[in-house]
């Protein structure tokens, strides 16, 4: 989703200085410039060879192709994903817990 404000850009790309990337997608090379760079890789969900983990856990992507709702839910990381998917569970009406061996994310009380 893009928002107001937000531009977007399907292109490679290279960090110049620390706020500056060089932007190609093959056709043609832009530079664009900003005060903060968010970098978001788009990783995978991978298992860790747990055992019994293929049998009992399910990835956030499969989270969106279960055929019935999940129920209750434990997840396991306190990251952007395990937070977002954990949130709109509950304000759907589901019992959500999450387990994080750290800091949750964006969580201040420990400053």
């Amino acid at each position: 989703m893009i928002t107001k404000d937000t531009d977007y850009y399907n292109y490679f790309a290279t960090f110049e200085d620390a706020n500056t990337l060089s932007l190609n997608n093959g056709k043609e090379t832009i530079k664009v410039k900003a005060d903060h760079i968010i970098v978001a890789v788009g990783g995978r969900p991978t298992n860790t060879g747990t055992p019994g983990e293929t049998e009992n856990t399910i990835s956030s992507d499969d989270l969106f192709s279960l055929k019935k709702a999940p129920g209750k839910c434990l997840f396991n990381g306190g990251g952007f994903i395990g937070l977002e998917c954990a949130g709109f569970l509950t304000g759907l009406g589901y019992d959500c817990t999450v387990v994080a061996r750290s800091v949750l994310l964006g969580d201040t009380s420990f400053d």
